[in-house]
């Protein structure tokens, strides 16, 4: 993944003068302590910069840099087939400033020196990010006291309440915490994978025994869950989960009235 971006990022460059031109943006690394850096891209609102709300975005995984969002859901920009861009009519910055936080170190253009920093819990994860965003306000001290959102999806589940708890325990009159959000947040799979079997019986989406085949499927990705076999867990799930849309796919999972 970091290098396709760099790959993308060299390939614009080439082609244009400001292959990101039309946006008012700064993009870096702060450095959270010796050795480890996170890596982010401030995208400023198209509405009023000045004063507009400051909204952090975060991609979840685990381990999935924010330029996902940022270059395909709600960023500035969009890719096309030929890796040139266009813009994102769409897109956060229309009323808000947009932080993508590639988190935690060593994720996307995140980097460290010291593998055993990695944060593998979210108290390590809030802990660090309390330290970017202070960090990241000295930087740049016109965001102290916006209004300040923390949004994000899927695995940022985890991340977000964390954070969000660090934040207001902390107390800091410069983070000035409006709410938080999670789209499609992924925070407990042993109950939310069995659902994708309700969703679909409740749709019409599957027959009979392809219901009662699911079942079975998610009663071992449950046992799996509880055993140290983390990969072999997720396979076996996601294998299961995936079948509702089918192979190839039987219809669009982000509209199922349009069957492919």
């Amino acid at each position: 993944m970091k290098s396709y971006f760099l790959l993308l990022l060299l390939l614009g460059l080439s082609l244009a003068e400001n292959p990101f031109s039309g946006e008012d943006y700064d993009a870096g690394l702060i450095e959270i302590a010796e050795g480890d850096e996170l890596f982010y891209w401030l995208v400023r609102s198209r509405n009023d910069k000045d004063k507009d709300p400051l909204v952090i975005w975060l991609n979840g995984g685990p381990g999935s840099s924010s330029e996902l969002g940022l270059f395909y859901e709600n960023g500035p920009w969009k890719i096309n087939d030929d890796l040139t861009l266009r813009t994102n009519e769409y897109s956060w910055n229309e009323v808000a400033n947009v932080l993508y936080l590639d988190q935690p170190i060593d994720v996307g253009f995140s980097k460290t020196e010291h593998y055993n920093h990695i944060p593998t819990d979210e108290d390590a994860i809030a802990d660090d990010f309390y330290v970017f965003i202070t960090l990241f306000l000295e930087r740049f001290p016109e965001y102290k006291g916006r209004p300040f959102y923390i949004t994000g999806e899927s695995y940022a589940g985890h991340y977000i309440p964390a954070m969000t708890a660090r934040i207001i325990e902390k107390n800091n009159s410069d983070i000035n915490i409006v709410a938080s959000a999670i789209g499609n947040g992924w925070v407990y799979p042993r109950l939310q994978y069995p659902e994708y079997r309700t969703f679909a019986d409740e749709n019409e989406l599957i027959g009979t025994l392809h219901s009662y085949l699911l079942k079975a499927g998610f009663w071992f990705c449950d046992v799996l869950i509880g055993t140290k076999l983390k990969m072999a867990a997720y396979s076996h799930c996601e294998f299961v989960a995936e079948s509702v849309v089918g192979y190839p796919p039987a219809f669009n999972n982000y509209d199922i009235r349009d069957k492919c």
